[in-house]
């Protein structure tokens, strides 16, 4: 899926894009990823999968951390402003 948009107003100079999702299983040797990005209480987020079938999953596992964010069952980390 296309970079999640950012939750509030915009703190981090900019969020992920699928490409660096790709380039950290490229430089991981892997065949997904997920790329969360924090600041000051609000997030961003990419997923890239190697086949349609692999982005199709790691999309639908970026959706259930994003809703977990959003309803609370997954707590957002401290960061400073």
């Amino acid at each position: 899926p296309a970079p999640w948009p950012p939750v509030g107003g915009e703190t981090v100079t900019r969020w992920p894009a699928i490409t660096d999702a790709r380039r950290v299983c490229e430089a991981n040797g892997a065949r997904a990823a997920i790329v969360i990005v924090f600041g000051d209480g609000h997030y961003g987020a990419a997923s890239h999968g190697e086949t349609k079938a692999e982005c199709a999953s790691t999309g639908r596992t970026l959706d259930a951390i994003i809703e977990a964010f959003q309803n609370g069952l997954l707590p957002m980390p401290e960061v400073k402003p």
